[in-house]
C-alpha cells in the first residue's frame, strides 16, 4: 500500500490486495509516535484513492464500519492535541471520510461514534481554514445525499449560523450553504425548521442582493412547502411570507439613523434590498401557493401592497408598479414625463438588441411580431394572467392606479397611465366579458376630468389621462407591425403590396405624397396640387445638391413609389439624369449610401427608396431601365465576389462587420426585390449574381452572409429564392442551418402561398440532421404547422420518421390520428395500437412532467436548452419576454378529433379507468399524485371535442373535476384541475356545460383581438355593476380572497405531492349592491 506513498515501493505494494492494504493504512493511522504528518497525509489519500479505485462496500476485510472510522479519525484527534497546525489533517480525514461513506449504514456508523460533531465544529470554524470547511461542507453535501430524510440535526445549525451571518462576514460558504439548507428542507423539513433553517431561508430572501436572483430559487423552496398539507404549517401564518413586502408596506423598515440615509453603501443596501424584494413577489404572484397566502380572507398581503400605491411616498409608487409590470410580463417604459416617449419605449415594434444582425435577426423579429398559428388550443400562462388580472382588479388595483395618476407627479403619472393601459387591453383579451368590471375605472376618469369639486390639478391629470389612454387604443388597435425592411419586405410580398396595408411603416402613401407636395410648394394643407412628376424632380434636390443626406427623402420615395407614363419612359433627358444620380449614390463601390451608418434617422427612408428604385427599373420595361438596373446589379457583383475570393473578409466592402453597422446591407434587400420577378430572376443569373449567392450558402465561414441572403428573398413565387433557401438548410455551418429553420418558421407564420407543398418537404428533410439543435427545431416548426389542417395533411403524405426524436416526435405523431388519413396511416402501419399501449403504460405520467417543464420554464427566468439543461434568460431580455405556453399535444385529445379515432378510444375502456381513477384516487404518495394528473390531463384533451363532451357527460366527471379544482388540499392537483377544465372549455358545448356549474369562458379565438360578445352571453343588471371608485369595501375583499382560496392551484411550483388535504367547501357570500352578484357565484374563468 505504501505504492500511494512512495515510488520506490511500488512494486512490492502492487502485489497485495485490497484488505491487506486497508489494514497497513489504518494501522499506520493509529500510530501515536514515529509517523511524520507528511506521511500520514500521504495515507489518508491512499485511503480515498483505494475507496475509489475499489470501493468501501467491495473491500473484504475482518473490521467494522465503526472501528474503521474510528482507527481513520484517531490520528486527527491526536494530532489536534500535539500540534498547533493540524487543518490540513483534519481536511484530509474529512476527505477520507467522503469516500469511505457509501451507504446509510456507514452514517449511522459515523454517528454512533459521534463523528459528526466533529463535522459540525470544522465547519463552524475560523473562516482562514478554508480547506478545511470545504472538505467539511462537501463531507456534509454526501451525507445529504446518502441519508436526505434522515439527516443529522447536529449538523444543521452551522449550516443556518453561516445563512444568517454569511453576507456580514463575507464567508465564502454563504451561497452553497444556502443551496444545502434548501435541499434539506425540501427533504426533512421538520429537521430544518426546528433549528431555525426555514426562518433563515426567508430572511436570505430579501438579503440576497449580492446574489442576483438567487432569491427565486430560495422562494421556490418555501413555495414547496406550502404547497403540501403536511408541510404547510412550517410556514407561519401573517408572518414568514408577508415579510417580504415590508420594504414597500413598512415605512420604518430598515431605517438608518442619524445620517446613515446619506451613505452610499446604505443606499446601495437599500436599492438591493428593492431589487430581491421585486423579484421575491413577482414569483410568488406567479405561483399558485403564493397567491393564496398572500390573498386569503383574513390576511392582508395583497390589500396592503395595493394600498401602499395610496401613500405619499413616489419611489414606493414607483416600484410597485415596477413589480406590477413584471407579474403581468409586460416591458418597464422609459422614466420619463413625456408621454409619447414613455409610450414609444414599450412598442412591441420597436427594434431590440436581439434583432440585430449578430444575433437573431429577422428571424427573432419575426417569430416575435408574428402571432402563432394555435387558434383555439389553450394557452396555460393566459390562463395563470387572467385569474391573476382578476384577482388584483376585485383587489382595487384599477382604482389605486386612478389614484396614483391623480395625486402624483409626472414621470410617475405617466407609467401609471401606461400601466392602466396595458392592463385594460390585457383584461378585454383574456377575461371573460361577463367578468366587465374591469372597464369601471373609466367613469371614475371622467367624473374628475368633469368635476369642479376637485383641484384644478387632479382635474387636469384625469383629463390627460383620458387622452393618453385614446392614444394608446389607437396603438393597440393597429396592431404590432414590422420593424425592419426585410420582415416589412416578406410581409409585403405576401400580401401583393396591397393598399390595404397603409397602417404599415415603411410604405408611403398618396396623401402623404401630396402632403410632401404641398410642402415644396408652400401651399395649404387642404390644396391639392395635381401636375406631372417630373416638374416634380428636382423637389427633393437630388440635381441641386451632392448632400444626399439633405435630400427630400420622403419626397423621392413618393415619386419613385407612383410615377406617371412620361417618368417610366425615360425618354426625358431630365428623369435619366435623376436616374443616373440615383444609381451612382447607391452604387456600393461609390461607398455613399453604403457608408450610412444605421443610426442616422434617415437610413430607413434611404433604404426604402432604393427598394422603390429596384421596382420602377423593373416596372419600366423598355433598354434604358434594363440598362441602368445592369449596371447597378454590376456594381453589386462586384463587391459580392470579393467577399467569395478574398481569404480576409475584413478588406472586402462587404465584410461582417460593415455590413452589421451600415446600410449595406440593405443591398442584399434590393436583390430580393429583383428575385420578385422572372425579368429581375434574369438579370441576377446574367451578372453572376445568383452563383455568387449560391456559393455563399453553401459556405460554412460566416453565417452572417447566409442570413442576409434567405432575409432577403422572395418567396411567393418558385423560382431562384427557394433553391438559395434549400442551399442554407444544406450549409456546413450549423448555425446557418438553424437560421435557416428558423426563418422557414418565419415564413410558415407569414403564410406564403403553397406552403404547405413546398415548405414542409424542407422541414421534413431537416428532421434527419445530423445537429440536434437544427432537428429539434424543424420539429418544433412542423408541430406549429400541424395547426391548420392544410398543412397536417401534406406532412402525412410525406410519411416522416418522428419516433427517433424523442417525446416531442412521439406528440407530433399523435396529431397524425386527428385526420382521417393520418388515422389510415397509423393503423396500417400497426404503430397506432403500438401508440396505444405506450401512452397507457407510461407516456400519460411523462405527458404530466412534459407539461410541468414547459411551464415552469414559462413561468420563471429559465429556459430550457437543446442539451436538457437550464440557463438563466439574459436580464434584458425578461423585462419584455411574456412566454406563451400552449398546452401539448396528447394522444386521447387527438382520437377524438376523428370519428373512427373516437370509436378506437371507446373500444380501448381506457377512459373508464381514468374516470375511477379521478374519483377515488388517494394523494398519499407521490406516484398516486402524478397518477391522478395524468387521468386529469387525459380527460382534459378528450373533451376538446364536442362527441368527447358527450361521452364525458356520460360519466358525470366533470363536476368530479371542478370538485378538485375547487377542494383539493394539494395545490399543484388544483392547478392540473383549473387547467383540463380549460380545455372543456375549448369548445361551444364545453364551455355551455361549465357554464351550467358557474364557470365562464372567453368564446373567442386567440387571433381575434377585438371579439364581440355573442348575444346569448349573459348580463348582468346595470345597477349590480356599480363599484366605487374611492375605496374598495370589506365584502368585495373577502369576495376576491375567498375566490383566491378556493380557486388558484399551483402553476409555478408543479412539484409532487404527497398527501392531501380537503378543505371545506367554499362558502357563499352575501350578495353586496357594490359588487357583482354574478361573481359571488362564479369564481372561476377557463380561458381557452
Amino acid at each position: 500500500m505504501a505504492a500511494y506513498v512512495f515510488r520506490g515501493r511500488s512494486l512490492r505494494s502492487r502485489k497485495k490486495s485490497p484488505s491487506e492494504n486497508l489494514r497497513e493504512v489504518l494501522q499506520n493511522l493509529v500510530l501515536r509516535s514515529g509517523t511524520s504528518k507528511g506521511k500520514l497525509l500521504g495515507y489518508y489519500n491512499a485511503l480515498v484513492r483505494l475507496c475509489h479505485r475499489y470501493g468501501s462496500c467491495h473491500i473484504d476485510t475482518p473490521f467494522s464500519k465503526e472501528e474503521v472510522l474510528s482507527w481513520s479519525v484517531h490520528a486527527v484527534c491526536y494530532h489536534s492535541i500535539v500540534s498547533t497546525s493540524a487543518k490540513e489533517m483534519r481536511a484530509a480525514c474529512l476527505r477520507a471520510l467522503r469516500y469511505y461513506i457509501q451507504e446509510a449504514e456507514d452514517v449511522d456508523a459515523l454517528i454512533k461514534l459521534n463523528i459528526h460533531f466533529l463535522i459540525a465544529r470544522s465547519l463552524d470554524i475560523c473562516l482562514d481554514n478554508e480547506i478545511e470547511r470545504i472538505h467539511a461542507m462537501r463531507l456534509i453535501r454526501h451525507v445529504a445525499h446518502i441519508v436526505p430524510t434522515a439527516f443529522p440535526p447536529v449538523l444543521l445549525p452551522p449550516l443556518v449560523a453561516i445563512v444568517i451571518d454569511g453576507a456580514k462576514e463575507s464567508d465564502k460558504m454563504l451561497s452553497i450553504s444556502l443551496a444545502t439548507l434548501c435541499e434539506l428542507a425540501l427533504t426533512c423539513p421538520q429537521t430544518v425548521a426546528e433549528v431555525g433553517g426555514i426562518s433563515a431561508i426567508l430572511r436570505s430572501i430579501l438579503d440576497s442582493s449580492q446574489m442576483p436572483r438567487i432569491n427565486e430559487a430560495l422562494l421556490s423552496t418555501i413555495l414547496f412547502l406550502l404547497n403540501h398539507p403536511r408541510t404547510r404549517h412550517f410556514i407561519r401564518v401573517n408572518i414568514d411570507l408577508e415579510q417580504m413586502l415590508a420594504p414597500f408596506t413598512d415605512n420604518h423598515y430598515h431605517r438608518p439613523e442619524g445620517d446613515a440615509s446619506k451613505d452610499q453603501a446604505f443606499l446601495e443596501e437599500r436599492e438591493g434590498r428593492f431589487t430581491a424584494c421585486k423579484m421575491a413577489i413577482a414569483t410568488c404572484m406567479r405561483s399558485w401557493p403564493g397567491i393564496i397566502r398572500l390573498c386569503r380572507p383574513e390576511g392582508s398581503g395583497l390589500q396592503s401592497l395595493l394600498g401602499a400605491l395610496y401613500q405619499p411616498h413616489m419611489d414606493t409608487k414607483k416600484e410597485i408598479m415596477d413589480i406590477l409590470y413584471t407579474v403581468f410580463c409586460l416591458p418597464v417604459p422609459k422614466w420619463t414625463d413625456n408621454f409619447s416617449e414613455a409610450l414609444l419605449s414599450v412598442d412591441a415594434s420597436a427594434m431590440r438588441d436581439s434583432w440585430r444582425l449578430i444575433e437573431g435577426f429577422v428571424a427573432e423579429e419575426g417569430l416575435h411580431i408574428l402571432p402563432h398559428l394555435a387558434r383555439t388550443r389553450s394557452n396555460l400562462v393566459d390562463n395563470h394572467l387572467s385569474l391573476l388580472l382578476a384577482t388584483f382588479i376585485n383587489a382595487g388595483l384599477l382604482e389605486a392606479l386612478v389614484e396614483v395618476i391623480t395625486t402624483s407627479h409626472e414621470k410617475t403619472s405617466v407609467r401609471a397611465i401606461i400601466l392602466l393601459g396595458e392592463l385594460n387591453h390585457m383584461a378585454n383579451s383574456i377575461i371573460p366579458a361577463e367578468c366587465n368590471q374591469y372597464n369601471l375605472y373609466l367613469p371614475s376618469l371622467v367624473s374628475l376630468a368633469s368635476s369642479f369639486q376637485v383641484s384644478a390639478e387632479k382635474r387636469n391629470r384625469a383629463s390627460l389621462a383620458l387622452s393618453c389612454l385614446s392614444r394608446m387604443h389607437a396603438l393597440k388597435k393597429r396592431g404590432v407591425v414590422p420593424c425592419s425592411l426585410f420582415l416589412n419586405h416578406l410581409m409585403q410580398s405576401v400580401h401583393q403590396r396591397s393598399s390595404e396595408d397603409s397602417s404599415r411603416p415603411l410604405k408611403v402613401t398618396r396623401d402623404g405624397l401630396l402632403s410632401s407636395i404641398n410642402k415644396v410648394f408652400m401651399l395649404p394643407a387642404h390644396y391639392c396640387i395635381v401636375t406631372e412628376h417630373t416638374s416634380m424632380i428636382n423637389s427633393p434636390a437630388v440635381l441641386l445638391t451632392k448632400d444626399n443626406i439633405n435630400w427630400d427623402w420622403h419626397l423621392l420615395c413618393s415619386l419613385l413609389k407612383w410615377p406617371d407614363e412620361s417618368m417610366q419612359r425615360l425618354d426625358d433627358q431630365l428623369v435619366q439624369r435623376f436616374i443616373r444620380r440615383l444609381i451612382f449614390f447607391f452604387k456600393p463601390t461609390n461607398k455613399l449610401f453604403a457608408a450610412v451608418e444605421l443610426s442616422r434617422l434617415e437610413h430607413t427612408l434611404m433604404g426604402c427608396s432604393g427598394m422603390h428604385l429596384v421596382d420602377f427599373l423593373l416596372e419600366c420595361n423598355n433598354d434604358d431601365a434594363t440598362k441602368f438596373l445592369t449596371e447597378w446589379l454590376t456594381d453589386i457583383a462586384q463587391c459580392l465576389t470579393e467577399v467569395k475570393e478574398c481569404r480576409s473578409s475584413l478588406d472586402v466592402l462587404f465584410s461582417p462587420g460593415f455590413l452589421q453597422h451600415t446600410c449595406s446591407q440593405f443591398y442584399f434587400l434590393f436583390l430580393g426585390r429583383c428575385s420578385a420577378s422572372p425579368q429581375g430572376e434574369k438579370l441576377l443569373e446574367s451578372t453572376g449574381i445568383y452563383q455568387v449567392m449560391l456559393d455563399l450558402c453553401s459556405a460554412g465561414s460566416q453565417d452572417v452572409y447566409v442570413k442576409l441572403i434567405l432575409s432577403s428573398m422572395d418567396y411567393t413565387r418558385d423560382g431562384l429564392s427557394r433553391l438559395l433557401l434549400t442551399k442554407g438548410l444544406t450549409s456546413t455551418n450549423e448555425s446557418a442551418r438553424l437560421y435557416a429553420v428558423q426563418w422557414l418558421h418565419v415564413l410558415l407564420r407569414a403564410h406564403v402561398p403553397f406552403f404547405s407543398s413546398w415548405g414542409l418537404e424542407l422541414l421534413n428533410a431537416q428532421l434527419y440532421d445530423q445537429s440536434k439543435a437544427v432537428a429539434l427545431e424543424a420539429l418544433s416548426v412542423l408541430s406549429e404547422a400541424c395547426e391548420e389542417e392544410v398543412n397536417l395533411m401534406s406532412l402525412v403524405r410525406l410519411q416522416p420518421s418522428l419516433l427517433h426524436l424523442g417525446k416531442k416526435g412521439a406528440m407530433l405523431l399523435a396529431r397524425f390520428v386527428s385526420v382521417p388519413q393520418g388515422y389510415k396511416f397509423l393503423m396500417d402501419s400497426g404503430l397506432l395500437q403500438t401508440e396505444l399501449d405506450k401512452w397507457r403504460q407510461g407516456f400519460n405520467v411523462q405527458y404530466v412532467h412534459i407539461v410541468e417543464e414547459r411551464l415552469n420554464e414559462a413561468l420563471t427566468s429559465y429556459e430550457k436548452t437543446h442539451n436538457g439543461g437550464y440557463t438563466r434568460r439574459t436580464t434584458c431580455s425578461l423585462p419584455h419576454r411574456r412566454c406563451s405556453c400552449f398546452v401539448p399535444v396528447h394522444l386521447y385529445g387527438q382520437l377524438v378529433q376523428n370519428k373512427k379515432g373516437f370509436m378506437l378510444l371507446r373500444e380501448q375502456n381506457d377512459v373508464k379507468d381514468l374516470v375511477e381513477l379521478i374519483r377515488n384516487s388517494g394523494l398519499h404518495t407521490e406516484e398516486e399524485i402524478v397518477q391522478l394528473k395524468a387521468a386529469l390531463w387525459a380527460v382534459g384533451h378528450i373533451g376538446t371535442s364536442s362527441m368527447g363532451i358527450d361521452y364525458l357527460r356520460g360519466f358525470n366527471v366533470i363536476p368530479e373535476i371542478i370538485k378538485l379544482a375547487e377542494e383539493c388540499g394539494v395545490f399543484s392537483i388544483r392547478g392540473t384541475a383549473f387547467f383540463c377544465l380549460g380545455l372543456l372549455a375549448s369548445t361551444r358545448q364545453g364551455a355551455a356545460v361549465l357554464a351550467d356549474f358557474g364557470w365562464e369562458s372567453v368564446r373567442r379565438q386567440h387571433h381575434q383581438v377585438w371579439a364581440i360578445a355573442e348575444e346569448e352571453a349573459r348580463r348582468l343588471p346595470p345597477e349590480e355593476v356599480t363599484l366605487n371608485s374611492a375605496q374598495i369595501s370589506i365584502s368585495q375583499m373577502e369576495m376576491f380572497c375567498m375566490a383566491a382560496l378556493c380557486t388558484f392551484a399551483a402553476v409555478l411550483i408543479l412539484l409532487p405531492d404527497q398527501s392531501r388535504q380537503t378543505l371545506r367547501p367554499r362558502r357563499r357570500l352575501k350578495t353586496v349592491p357594490s359588487c357583482d352578484r354574478e361573481m359571488h357565484r362564479n369564481h372561476f374563468w377557463c380561458i381557452k
